[in-house]
C-alpha cells in the first residue's frame, strides 16, 4: 500500500479522562505498492457532448 499525504499529531480526551496522543495521516492518494502486487489500469471513457 502506498499512501501520499501529510502526517500530523492529534490529541483527544480518552475514556478515562486522560489525554491520548496519536499520529494521523491525512491521505490525499492511496494505491497498491507495485513492488509487492500487480495492477491493471483501465481508462474510463470520456463522455462526448
Amino acid at each position: 500500500m502506498i499512501v501520499v499525504g501529510h502526517e500530523r499529531d492529534a490529541s483527544f480526551e480518552g475514556t478515562d479522562g486522560g489525554v491520548v496522543y496519536r499520529r494521523v495521516i491525512d491521505a490525499t492518494h492511496i494505491g497498491p505498492d507495485l513492488g509487492r502486487a500487480t495492477a491493471v489500469v483501465t481508462r474510463t471513457p470520456r463522455e462526448t457532448s
